[in-house]
């Protein structure tokens, strides 16, 4: 709904009301909002930044997109763009994806677990640095609303190389870098329904703190976690949702 607000913004070049986004949003195959709704809608992208407030015909308030706005419209754009690109490679590959998502998954579920217990043993200061600079990148492409695949695989690598085991270190180079499936995990993830919150920081906290115990079992359920969530893509799937 952002996306299509802001498109109508910039599509109008005027401003915009909530009675004129009722009208031209039914056309678009949207579910019917109410004007109220819509209003709201709005009020919370003005806030943002992302519209701005203009009187018209001396009596009413519209908004009109602002450059902040069109930035966003860009960076949904691209996104959207994106997440047509991994449907259709998902569509190509079929059953054939799934097996690979599922077959890596499990392999990191043995690998990651005991990598992180490790790094809680021997991370250094600088490792700990590393990691936290990804986390807060992470965070920011997060609240930008973008995609925080880029910074995933990264994440992971850092935590392997905080492990101090060369030979973990390459296992797990073997097992997310033939491809990386980042994007497409977090495609399941949000097609589930699910916010793509994480247990990142938790684990980064539980080997700051040195406890390789509980970096261990973070660690583990995280990976599970990915992996029903792959379930539930493929029951969905199934049925045809």
């Amino acid at each position: 709904m952002e996306y299509r607000i802001l498109q109508q913004a910039a599509d109008q070049g005027g401003p915009i009301g909530a009675g004129f986004l009722f009208n031209a949003l039914q056309t678009d195959n949207n579910p019917i909002l109410s004007e109220a709704t819509l209003g709201r809608y709005l009020r919370s992208l003005e806030q943002r930044g992302y519209l701005a407030s203009e009187r018209y015909d001396g009596r009413s308030r519209g908004r009109v997109i602002t450059e902040a706005g069109r930035r966003r419209l860009s960076e949904l754009s691209l996104d959207d763009d994106r997440q047509k690109s991994i449907r259709a490679v998902m569509e190509l590959l079929g059953e054939n994806l799934d097996k690979q998502l599922r077959d890596m998954l499990v392999a990191r579920k043995i690998v990651e677990p005991e990598m992180a217990a490790l790094a809680a043993q021997s991370a250094t200061e600088e490792n700990m640095s590393a990691i936290r600079r990804i986390l807060n990148q992470m965070d920011q492409l997060t609240a930008a609303g973008q995609s925080m695949a880029p910074t995933d695989g990264p994440f992971h690598a850092e935590i392997a190389k905080a492990s101090g085991n060369s030979i973990l270190e390459s296992i797990l180079k073997i097992a997310r870098t033939e491809q990386d499936h980042s994007q497409t995990i977090e495609y399941i993830i949000r097609a589930c329904g699910h916010k793509n919150s994480s247990d990142h920081w938790s684990i980064y906290r539980a080997i700051k703190d040195h406890n390789p115990n509980k970096a261990r079992k973070i660690m583990r359920q995280h990976i599970i976690n990915l992996i029903q969530k792959l379930d539930e893509y493929e029951k969905e799937k199934k049925n045809g949702h």
